[in-house]
């Protein structure tokens, strides 16, 4: 199956990603960073963390975080938690 509009949106754009890191996207200006390092809490198999920039969560309170893979495809974190070998690249 194709990739939708949206995984397209999260996916393009970065540079290629290096071992251990992670690329960021913020949902609310579309803002993206390549290669940033990777919180101990991040699932193995995310390529991409969709998280609110400082700007962007400035009020908020806990902003939620999104993982995908380098497809833009959703990484189900709560499933991976409980479970890291049913999960792509899974430990």
């Amino acid at each position: 199956m194709p990739p939708t509009r949206a995984e397209k949106r999260i996916a393009g754009g970065f540079k290629p990603l290096h071992a251990g890191k992670v690329h960021l996207f913020c949902r609310g200006c579309g803002r993206k960073q390549s290669n940033m390092e990777r919180a101990e809490y991040d699932p193995s198999a995310a390529a991409i963390v969709d998280i609110l920039c400082p700007k962007c969560s400035v009020g908020t309170k806990d902003p939620e975080v999104f993982y995908y893979d380098l497809q833009g495809k959703d990484i189900d974190a709560a499933r991976w938690k409980k479970d890291p070998a049913s999960m792509p690249g899974g430990e």
